[in-house]
């Protein structure tokens, strides 16, 4: 009874933690978390939900973006998971729990649950639960609208802990329950932190299969095989996939279709975390990025940044003393092998080598030393723990600190991207082949520093009967001896050594804080100078350039004190800790509070609520897009439907015109069709013209007044005290309808070519078309025909036609597999018409040509997912039966 209550009692607490930060949302109804990008995004969210309550069924197309492109199969919303198809049949329900708070709670209970099978108090457990639910970088990305990340995220411990469940105790049972967490994750949504997840638990795989972890497995089934282990969760990624077919069979279809299909190192390395940031862990305003001024102030080196990884100086304190606690020498090698590094790198530097091989002293050369130290350590720590001569002993505890320190300096190594060569290694696997912003792995660097934080508490609370500290009470002032002892002690030398070297670093700072300033101003590069120049507001002579970094170099030294000044309070709680002046209890508190405090007021400052309800109707009464809207609706009526080309990109955010339901040429979206990408993103003179016509994009929403006689004029504008001030509404008089015939055809190889005849100036495409493979037999190049919508639905489109002579009808929407067309009720392959529409051959006459998107993968892939869910629950409830029926009746 006592500990359901304390287990209440974390649940509670993260409740209230979160709900403090989450404050101002709370008490609003439908109120997303961030700015314009949350409200970007969550126009399809609303759609989607509008449709499924109407109509009682997933909407697989959506019409709107990019010429068209597949609602389940790209990802554009986890429509499948469970959370989220209870907002779509009760959309109260996102009103009342929200879902960003609501998910990191789930986090937090779920890294408590994982730190008690770590073999932690419940006391210690909830810090990682408080770590982790807080950590900066998760909250902090409400702002940007990233919630996709954050419910991803939550998972990350149960799926850790559901593996680690099955490689102590191999069973069906337990391969069943990590298959269903780890569906659940990949249900979620963001498959860049599922592939992470998948990162730490073949790490930990590695780790219990190689016998690193003897004090763990022997709390399972005794004689459990490495074969069966392996075999077991090997099954774990099929039951994993399999429980997410719904969404995983259409995803892998989509995948070669999108953006992301084929890139190149530059896109897959983009978003690297450079090295010396490392330091915003500790100090969230040292890169001076906050999100009133953003990159106004930011003086790092990544081209975007909308979130902390500020992870608390109290959590990095207990989560050194946790990395101790995964061997007596660790920490004492880790500390050296930086060092030494540091100085072989430094003497180097003095050798008359190319400046291109020369190493650059600085914060990325330090971080990257440490980096590196910290990995080989980790894999040291692991070689000795696998020759260890006691199959039966050792501390569990000690084991996940070395499983965690493992996972946490992989993830730093690979977060750090093309700052290092070997990252060029890593893009050709797969699974990086697919993701850029390795970044992001801060959120695995984030998870384990909190699973280590609460082995620093841990150690910490035993450390009076267990480390050789002093004893617990005590009168009067300690003597020397004491002191020496305490210095020397396991757990008090490291944060007293880290916390010495931030006082150095402050000290001198502070005293040589002008030169300083004045040799980084000298040394600038014209970018930088001009980087600084824009912080400064205004151009600057070299003498400015000095005083704005004086300024800037003042800013850091600031959060450096700020830094120092949390260290040491921290330090002193480990001190009065070790030296019996502060109980357990208080300990736990003190931490949990400073904790508390630390991340809730940096995540704080990130929750920027916006009503949505608000931003919609702005959007709604915005009198340009009503006016457009209407001439759209006009067009749509007359059976000649039009697209929008929204070229404003400041004051009509990329989907905004989506509100008033119309169909735009681009828009915003995580992973669009590749080849409309292309087609909008290529350079080819002349292209961008070609293809907005092509698209049939009658309107354009335009910063400016864009007239040229015969192409473009001026319909209409917003205004203000009688003057225009944009965006202008511009009618583009070359565009063509959105489905017509064509009696010549081209067959150009798919690709830039294909552009580039698209961009010709002969080219003339209301008369021929280009396809990617021949017609048999040939089109005979003369006729005359029309065609016109007649019915224009999500996944269903009706066109009436008529003809001279054999033609192909060119719809302007995305070709794409899952279509189907049909001519009078015949059935008809779609051909890929002009680099990524639909072309279908017709014979003369009249004819009704019908377009269906009904793909099979879809109903494949539910039906894959619902026999799994109920094998899997078969599986675990026969797993619960055995094992009470085993444990026999209680004496």
């Amino acid at each position: 009874m006592r500990t359901r209550r304390e287990d209440l009692l974390v649940g509670g607490l993260l409740l209230l933690a979160v709900g403090l930060i989450f404050s101002s949302v709370l008490g609003n109804a439908s109120v997303p978390f961030g700015g314009e990008d949350a409200i970007t995004g969550r126009i399809f969210e609303r759609q989607l939900s509008d449709a499924i309550s109407q109509t009682q069924t997933v909407p697989l197309w959506n019409p709107h973006i990019f010429g068209g492109m597949p609602t389940v199969d790209s990802l554009s919303y986890p429509l499948f998971y469970p959370l989220h198809a209870l907002y779509s049949l009760f959309p109260r329900m996102r009103e009342i729990f929200h879902h960003i708070p609501l998910h990191l709670v789930i986090g937090g209970m779920l890294a408590y649950l994982l730190a008690l099978d770590l073999g932690l108090g419940r006391r210690s457990a909830v810090l990682p639960a408080l770590a982790f639910a807080l950590t900066g970088y998760l909250v902090t990305l409400t702002m940007s609208g990233h919630g996709g990340k954050i419910w991803t995220c939550a998972y990350l411990p149960l799926v850790i802990f559901t593996q680690r469940r099955l490689l102590r105790e191999p069973s069906v049972a337990h391969a069943a329950a990590a298959g269903l967490s780890a569906g659940v994750q990949m249900l979620a949504g963001h498959y860049q932190i599922v592939f992470y997840t998948w990162l730490a638990a073949g790490l930990q795989l590695l780790w219990h299969l190689s016998g690193a972890a003897r004090a763990t497995d022997a709390r399972g089934a005794a004689g459990a095989s490495i074969g069966r282990r392996l075999l077991l969760w090997s099954v774990v990624p099929v039951i994993a996939v399999a429980i997410a077919a719904a969404q995983f069979v259409p995803a892998a279809k989509y995948a070669p279709w999108s953006n992301r299909a084929e890139p190149d190192l530059d896109y897959l390395a983009s978003f690297s975390f450079p090295p010396g940031e490392i330091v915003t862990f500790a100090a969230p305003a040292f890169y001076g990025f906050d999100p009133d001024s953003g990159m106004a102030r930011y003086w790092g080196s990544l081209v975007i940044r909308g979130s902390t990884e500020y992870m608390g100086v109290a959590v990095l304190l207990l989560a050194l003393l946790g990395v101790g606690a995964a061997g007596p020498r660790v920490l004492r090698r880790i500390g050296a092998g930086a060092g030494g590094l540091l100085a072989f790198l430094l003497a180097a530097g003095l050798l008359p080598l190319p400046d291109a091989l020369r190493p650059a002293l600085g914060l990325d050369l330090v971080a990257t030393c440490l980096i590196l130290a910290a990995l080989v350590v980790a894999h040291w720590n692991w070689f000795e723990r696998v020759r260890a001569r006691d199959p039966g002993g050792g501390d569990r505890r000690a084991e996940a600190a070395g499983l965690f320190l493992l996972i946490a300096a992989w993830a730093a190594f690979l977060m750090v991207g093309d700052h290092l060569p070997s990252y060029r290694l890593f893009a050709a696997l797969p699974g990086f082949d697919r993701f850029r912003a390795p970044h992001t792995l801060v959120v695995l660097v984030a998870f384990a520093v909190a699973m280590l934080a609460g082995l620093g508490l841990d150690r910490l609370l035993r450390a009076p009967s267990g480390d050789g500290a002093a004893p617990k009470k005590g009168k009067g002032r300690p003597s020397d001896a004491a002191l020496q002892e305490l210095v020397r002690s396991p757990i008090a030398a490291p944060p007293l050594a880290v916390l010495a070297l931030l006082a150095t670093l402050l000290l001198v700072g502070l005293v040589l804080r002008q030169p300083l300033a004045g040799a980084i101003a000298g040394h600038l590069s014209e970018d930088s100078a001009a980087r600084i120049a824009a912080m400064a507001g205004g151009r600057a002579s070299a003498a400015g350039s000095t005083a704005v970094v004086g300024v800037l170099f003042g800013g850091a030294l600031g959060s450096l004190a700020i830094a120092c000044l949390l260290w040491g309070g921290a330090t002193a709680l480990v001190v009065a800790t070790l030296r019996g002046r502060l109980t357990p209890r208080g300990c736990v508190i003190a931490f949990g509070l400073i904790t508390f405090v630390e991340l809730g007021v940096v995540g704080r400052d990130y929750v920027r609520p916006v009503l949505e309800s608000e931003s919609f109707a702005g959007i709604e009464a915005n009198p340009l897009l009503r006016h457009v809207a209407e001439k759209a609706q006009a067009a749509a009526a007359a059976g000649s439907p039009v697209r929008v080309a929204n070229l404003e990109g400041n004051r009509i955010r990329p989907n905004d015109p989506v509100v008033h339901d119309l169909h735009l040429t681009s828009g915003y979206h995580g992973a669009p069709m590749g080849a409309a990408w292309d087609a909008l993103h290529s350079d080819i003179p002349g292209f961008a013209e070609s293809y907005l016509a092509l698209m049939g994009a009658r309107y354009l929403l335009y910063p400016q007044a864009l007239e040229v006689p015969g192409r473009y004029r001026p319909v209409a504008n917003l205004s203000a005290e009688g003057r225009a001030t944009g965006p202008f509404l511009i009618e583009n008089l070359s565009a063509l309808p959105r489905a017509r015939m064509v009696f010549h055809a081209e067959v150009v190889e798919e690709g830039e070519q294909v552009l580039r005849r698209l961009a010709a100036p002969g080219h003339d495409p209301r008369s021929k078309a280009i396809l990617d493979r021949p017609l048999v037999p040939p089109l005979a190049g003369e006729g005359q025909g029309q065609a016109r919508i007649t019915e224009y639905g999500t996944a269903r489109v009706v066109v009436e036609t008529e003809a001279s002579a054999r033609g192909l009808l060119v719809l302007s929407d995305a070709y794409y597999p899952g279509w189907t067309a049909t001519v009078d009720g015949v059935g008809e392959p779609i051909l890929r018409a002009d680099h990524h529409l639909r072309g279908v051959v017709l014979p003369p006459g009249k004819h009704r040509v019908v377009f269906d998107f009904d793909p099979i993968e879809n109903r494949i892939g539910a039906g894959i997912s619902l026999l799994t869910a109920i094998a899997v629950a078969a599986a675990i409830a026969l797993g619960r039966r055995r094992n009470a029926g085993s444990a026999g009746p209680v004496a």
